[in-house]
């Protein structure tokens, strides 16, 4: 019986929810905080106050998690059941033992699926083209649109394509997967840790496919308390940071922008919190920007957990 839940998020750029886990560049801010800062990008307009979204979690009903099975992934097979008292998240999965095949449906909303294959060891020998690997992930994001699986509130839209696992053998590259990034809009605002992935493979298989939304609905409104301003002398500071490490001397930000934060299908969460999401480039020693990676910061005085 497999149990385990690995919903593979792979982005093929940094976006907005697609974050790496370390930063790049030199190290050397010392004390958390950077020792230079750079506002690259124009600071965010931000409103008095924005809608606040309450989730909303509701039972997953075997049919529903057989019919998406069937009738989007193509597979059925054996269902099991995961319950977390403590943080209120219930999860449907289906799962086939022998090829590692799984779907999950959660409670709140959020979808996950893996065919099994994957990985380095995965050697294609026809992947789709860029154009034709769009073309299937948009077709499967009108499947699941059509179940009426995406929430209400929620846009997608279509960000970036390209490579989502690529090893190097003697020098030779070869690229095992193809993932086709979406972004997730939430009443038109930006969101952060709401991923939507799609990663291809051999003759356009659909590998896996992350849709980490979430069942959410209005309720009141949230005030800005944070400045734009503000946001960027906290993170200047390190007095907040979601990412490892210690951070380059140098930084220049890149993007900057109001987003609703939403986190892992396995964590509880009632309300999205508002946060400031940032796109960072660290300078190199010989003046360069490396690799951008993510921050953010809250936006509001509310609760905040990552």
């Amino acid at each position: 019986m497999i149990i385990a839940v690995v919903v593979i998020v792979v982005a093929a750029g940094v976006g907005v929810g697609a974050y790496v886990a370390t930063r790049g560049g030199t190290g050397g801010g010392g004390g958390g905080g950077y020792k230079e800062l750079t506002l690259d990008c124009p600071l965010p307009e931000v409103p008095l106050s924005v809608p606040r979204f309450k989730v909303v979690y509701r039972d997953v009903a075997p049919e529903e998690i057989r019919g998406l099975a069937e009738g989007t992934f193509g597979f059925t097979g054996n269902l099991g059941e995961i319950t977390d008292t403590e943080n209120d998240v219930g999860c449907l999965y289906l799962y086939i033992e022998d090829s590692g095949q799984q779907l999950w449906l959660f409670s709140s909303g959020a979808i996950g699926y893996t065919s099994g294959k994957g990985g380095l060891s995965y050697i294609p020998e026809n992947l789709p083209s860029y154009e034709r690997a769009k073309e299937i992930a948009e077709n499967l994001m009108q499947k699941i649109e059509a179940s009426e699986l995406i929430p209400e509130n929620y846009g997608v839209q279509f960000r970036d394509v390209g490579p989502a696992e690529i090893s190097y053998i003697g020098g030779e590259q070869t690229i095992h997967s193809l993932s086709v990034g979406f972004d997730l809009l939430l009443n038109g605002v930006e969101t952060s840790g709401g991923d939507v992935h799609v990663r291809i493979g051999e003759n356009g298989e659909i590998l896996a496919f992350g849709g980490m939304w979430r069942r959410a609905e209005e309720n009141g409104n949230t005030t800005i308390t944070v400045t734009p301003q503000e946001a960027i002398e906290t993170l200047e500071s390190g007095r907040f940071s979601i990412v490892a490490g210690i951070p380059p001397e140098k930084a220049v930000i890149k993007s900057m922008e109001l987003a609703y934060y939403i986190r892992s299908p396995f964590q509880k969460q009632d309300t999205l919190t508002l946060v400031y999401l940032f796109e960072i480039a660290p300078i190199e020693e010989d003046g360069s920007e490396g690799e951008l990676y993510g921050e953010m910061v809250p936006a509001t005085d509310e609760p905040f957990t990552l």
